[in-house]
């Protein structure tokens, strides 16, 4: 969940937010599937920034005797972090659990081949096959403990593995920001306490490496507000949540509200653009074995 974490993690430490959704391991693995939800994700999630790849290749490039032969994607989706390694490999492969986000992933690539299937069980990647292994917005989803281990039989020795996530958003405006607090707890029921591992940036999670490095890098972003209506539509939370209450209004409230606190005047939400600070943390590690 890429919103307000650091103020979704003290509401849930609060019991403002429950955060009790069973998460079984079905669950997880059918958060994201379902083609409307897949649309609104392909269509209105945002592009990861240049930076971002700038400071994975850099880090990976340390090592003079890695190559770019190959890179894996790991929970690509429709390939928000997978398209930007396609100049920069000689093969790109993207794996993900739902066969609705791969869909929306472009068909006419030479080099870039996806796959359905979990995070955990990447048996149709060849052992010290792959050069650098990326997942975004996903490690908090993953049985960590069968991820890494498949992540380090399939790395080169040297090679790198990188996980980034966007760690918090600003609206740039508190009565906005305060807004956006109140409709997350009216989604209460529905998110999940894996939110505090994206909160503390992932640093109660084992990676599994002694070689790694953690940064941050900040991002402004623009959108209308339509678009960000769109871009909050593509959560799994808002997904079941209206599995329940089909009729709310709730997030049309949400938007109605963000015009009247910039002021739009008689423009439509269409017109209204928001200014988003984003930041992105980043891990990167190094396969020393």
């Amino acid at each position: 969940m890429a919103i307000l974490l650091e103020s979704i993690a003290a509401m849930l430490t609060a019991g403002l937010l429950a955060g009790n959704v069973a998460e079984t391991e079905e669950y997880l693995q059918n958060l994201y599937q379902g083609k409307e939800l897949a649309q609104a994700y392909a269509a209105y999630r945002p592009k990861y920034p240049q930076a971002l790849f700038d400071a994975i290749m850099t880090y990976h490039d340390e090592v003079t005797t890695n190559g770019r032969s190959m890179a894996l994607d790991v929970c690509c989706g429709p390939g928000q972090s997978t398209l930007p390694l396609v100049p920069l490999f000689e093969k790109v492969v993207g794996v993900d659990i739902s066969q609705d986000l791969l869909d929306h992933m472009p068909k006419d690539i030479p080099n870039l081949t996806t796959y359905m299937c979990a995070a955990e069980d990447l048996s149709m990647i060849e052992s010290q096959s792959v050069d650098l292994v990326t997942t975004g917005a996903s490690l908090h989803w993953l049985n960590t403990d069968k991820f890494f281990k498949e992540v380090k039989r399939i790395l080169k020795p040297g090679g790198t593995f990188a996980a980034y996530m966007v760690h918090s958003e600003d609206l740039c405006n508190e009565e906005a920001n305060n807004a956006y607090k109140e409709f997350l707890v009216t989604m209460k029921d529905y998110l999940t306490s894996r939110t505090l591992l994206i909160s503390n940036k992932y640093e109660t999670i084992d990676v599994h490496f002694d070689c790694l490095k953690r940064m941050d890098i900040p991002v402004m972003d623009e959108m209308t507000i339509d678009h960000f209506k769109c871009y909050m539509a593509s959560f799994h939370f808002w997904s079941e949540y209206c599995k329940v209450n089909p009729t709310s209004n709730v997030l049309q409230d949400f938007v109605t509200r963000l015009q009247t606190i910039f002021g739009s005047g008689n423009k439509s939400s269409k017109e209204v653009k928001l200014k988003i600070n984003r930041n992105i943390f980043l891990i990167l590690c190094r396969n020393q074995e």
